[in-house]
């Protein structure tokens, strides 16, 4: 499964502390998805990083 962080992050760090796997903080301070989510723990992370989101910032496809 693959997810995006769109225009809306505001760089808490969140995302890359429950799915480090997916999710890295690059240097301009704001997330990235880095990796397509794959396996079942890993997408299981993965989507509750984005429902964890606070300000919606993650999408998947």
């Amino acid at each position: 499964m693959k997810f995006e962080v769109n225009e809306r992050c505001i760089g808490c760090g969140l995302c890359v502390s429950l799915c480090p796997d997916v999710f890295e903080m690059l240097d301009t301070g704001i997330a990235h998805a880095k990796a397509k989510a794959e396996g079942e723990s890993v997408i299981s992370l993965a989507l509750e990083a984005k429902e964890s989101c606070p300000v919606e910032a993650i999408e998947s496809k």
